[in-house]
């Protein structure tokens, strides 16, 4: 259910996206406190993307959950998450935008059926 979906205009070895799948997996299991089985990750690396006007490396991320996400959450998240691609990638936390989604239930499916059934 919890969904980690990376975009970046930087590109790295499939080394350091690996790491980056497994490391966010943790994350959002750990924060959310759902099984890591159930997170997805998803990492578009080499994008044609500018944070203000220039071509320094820079990354956006969506958060989704089904459920809600309190704020303490996605502060930990926050954190956690641009500490992460900033280790991992190099870029300048302050390059990054992460969105936060959450849906009811009834708007996620899986296995043939919703999450609300």
């Amino acid at each position: 259910m919890p969904t980690f979906i990376l975009y970046t205009n930087t590109r790295h070895s499939s080394e350091v996206i690996d790491d980056i799948h497994t490391h966010a997996n943790q994350i959002l299991s750990s924060v959310i406190g759902k099984s890591s089985d159930f997170v997805l990750t998803l990492v578009n690396p080499d994008l044609s993307m500018k944070f203000g006007r220039n071509n320094e490396p820079c990354a956006y991320v969506e958060i989704k959950n089904v459920g809600s996400l309190d704020s303490d959450q996605t502060t930990a998240i926050s954190r956690k998450i641009c500490h992460l691609i900033h280790t991992e990638l190099g870029i300048e936390i302050n390059k990054t935008y992460i969105e936060f989604q959450e849906s009811s239930r009834h708007l996620w499916g899986w296995n043939g059926k919703t999450f609300a059934k």
